[in-house]
């Protein structure tokens, strides 16, 4: 009953949570929809910032070309550079002075002045070559690189051409940096008006760095890669480190673009290694260059797959918070019924002290005062049953205990301690002594309420009996704090008869000799005693059903012991009258290892 009414609120709760849960899945099928409409606008928008972003790095690397244009400009007609180049110079050292003045007096002047890129060389019509960078290194060896690239191809007259990506041979120093080690050599044959003819070919070196600076920022902002390339497809400069070092990379990234060169402005999807990539290409307006920004598809959406995220998380939490919203509402509402519920599951474990607040809406409160009511009914019917239940075993109880007349008792052991005496038989004496102290301690002075120490004593006098009958077939144990045991309080005849049952059941039927021990621990709310002893033991079955015994009245006979004629199911009983749940007594065996009896009582002083 109480599980049904359990089960049903809790499947009450997860009906409300499922119609929440399924209101939700279609408003997160319509904001999917939405957002997939949003983002084609959101996708066209990321594109036209990558196009924006290309047109800018293409603008500024434009600046920097139109700059060279302009450096070459000017010292084309230059009086004082033409006087230096026009000289014929008979001793190479002279010449490399003439390399520095020029550099000193000419070139970086104008350089430092106007922030202008400088002309790495000038070849003249008399097969001079004049290098600014490294004066020093202007043999054979650099002029025949300068022809192995065609820097003196007639066929290009006055326009500026521009080399792939190559070393820095013109000078001999090396920086350890890939980006400074490598330039982008450009060369412009000069027409002299004096000469009538083309005397001069400026070369200029500017390094990778230099067009990497310019866009930098801008590669970073748009998490993609930059590549500036000529109009075969060569890369001059990249933020992809990668690709300048790499020969067989840069190749590869070559590969993909060199059959989209000769597009305008925009933009097309490309796969490298699998992946698929937006290609942004803007073309150059001082020269054949193309700006290309390659970024992988997916990053382009990032951000707007983070949105979306971020809108479906919005939603759950939302979700969330109103199911915690109609949770509170229930509880608010339901909280008697709760209480009530709970009530009746305490009242289910024996536990009838459970009446409930009267509170809510009217009828909650009319069920509730008939159910406290009911409550009230069922622990008098249940009182009035124990105290009748308690009398009957009290009267039980003082008729075992008058089966022997202590005071005839007591005169017959004190004439046999006298007799024992004067017959000079100690032994006798000390039994007889033991037997008196045992019947007194059992009778005492009629309390039903003994100290622990004094069952304990109880239980050690009984065993000083057994110990002289037994002699070493047997040892006692005890390991109880005294303290705890004149502290703590308890019903007598608990203890003793479960011993015995130790000394029957473990002893008699043993064939070697048997430790029996008393141990007393303490918990928090409970005293626990454990009466063990290593003998015969039971089989599994015999355990289950003496366990089975213990709480059927009807079967009591069936675990009562020889002796006292106090059996385990009376002290269990007499254990559950006086002290309700918190009295236990449970049994554990092992056919050939022992037997262990632990019984459990309230934790009360002697106050």
């Amino acid at each position: 009953m109480l599980t049904k009414l359990y089960q049903k609120k809790i499947l009450w709760r997860e009906k409300i949570i499922g119609l929440l849960l399924l209101a939700l899945i279609p408003i997160i099928l319509l904001v999917t929809l939405l957002f997939i409409n949003a983002n084609r606008t959101l996708q066209a928008k990321a594109i036209d910032n990558m196009m924006y972003g290309a047109k800018e790095v293409r603008s500024r690397v434009d600046d920097t070309v139109l700059n060279v244009y302009g450096v070459s400009e000017t010292f084309a007609s230059e009086q004082r550079l033409l006087e230096y180049l026009d000289r014929t110079y008979e001793s190479t050292f002279v010449k490399r002075q003439s390399t520095l003045l020029i550099k000193r007096r000419i070139l970086d002047t104008y350089n430092t002045l106007k922030q202008n890129e400088e002309i790495a060389g000038i070849y003249t019509y008399k097969d001079e070559f004049f290098n600014f960078i490294d004066p020093n290194n202007d043999g054979e060896d650099v002029v025949k690189k300068l022809m192995d690239i065609g820097v003196d191809d007639s066929s290009r007259l006055g326009q500026f051409y521009w080399y792939p990506l190559m070393d820095n041979f013109l000078t001999t120093a090396e920086y350890g940096d890939v980006r400074k080690d490598k330039v982008v050599l450009g060369s412009r044959r000069v027409f002299s008006s004096f000469k009538s003819q083309y005397a001069y070919i400026h070369i200029f070196a500017i390094q990778e760095e230099v067009f990497y600076k310019k866009y930098a920022n801008m590669q970073e902002q748009m998490n993609a890669d930059v590549y500036i390339v000529n109009k075969r497809g060569e890369i001059l400069s990249t933020s992809n480190e990668k690709a300048l070092s790499d020969t067989a990379y840069s190749a590869s990234l070559e590969n993909l673009w060199k059959n989209h060169l000769d597009k305008e402005d925009g933009y097309i999807q490309v796969e490298f290694d699998k992946v698929p990539y937006y290609l942004v290409y803007a073309s150059s307006t001082t020269n054949e260059w193309k700006t290309l920004v390659l970024v992988p598809k997916k990053d382009v959406f990032a951000e707007n797959k983070k949105l979306y995220v971020r809108l479906i998380w919005i939603l759950i939490i939302t979700a969330i918070l109103d199911i915690l919203i109609v949770i509170y509402t229930y509880r608010g509402f339901m909280n008697p019924i709760n209480q009530m519920i709970y009530s009746m599951e305490r009242v289910y474990e024996g536990d009838l002290d459970q009446e409930v607040t009267e509170h809510g809406q009217e009828e909650v409160r009319r069920m509730l005062r008939n159910y406290n009511s009911m409550l009230r009914s069922i622990k008098t019917n249940i009182k009035e049953r124990l105290e009748s239940d308690k009398e009957k075993k009290q009267l039980e109880y003082e008729v075992l205990m008058s089966q022997v007349n202590p005071h005839f008792l007591y005169n017959t052991l004190e004439s046999i301690v006298w007799m024992a005496t004067e017959a000079n038989r100690p032994d006798i004496r000390r039994l007889a002594a033991s037997l008196g102290r045992l019947y007194r301690l059992s009778v005492g002075d009629g309390q039903e309420i003994v100290t622990v120490s004094r069952e304990v004593e109880h239980v050690t006098a009984y065993c000083y009996l057994q110990k002289n009958r037994y002699q070493d077939k047997v040892e006692f144990h005890i390991e109880v704090e005294p303290a705890l045991a004149n502290r703590c309080c308890m019903i007598k005849m608990i203890l003793q008869p479960i011993v015995e049952n130790s000394f029957i059941h473990g002893v008699d039927l043993s064939e070697n000799p048997v430790d029996i021990y008393l141990r007393l621990k303490e918990t928090k709310k409970h005293l626990r005693f454990y009466i063990g002893d290593n003998g015969v033991g039971m089989t599994r079955e015999r355990l289950e059903k003496l366990r089975h015994a213990l709480i059927d009245e009807g079967r009591e006979k069936e675990i009562k012991v020889r002796g006292t004629g106090i059996g385990l199911g009376s002290v269990y009983k007499r254990l559950r009258l006086h002290y309700g749940a918190e009295g236990q007594l449970k049994i554990y065996s092992r056919q050939g290892k022992g037997t262990i009896i632990m019984v459990q009582i309230p934790k009360i002083d002697d106050k």
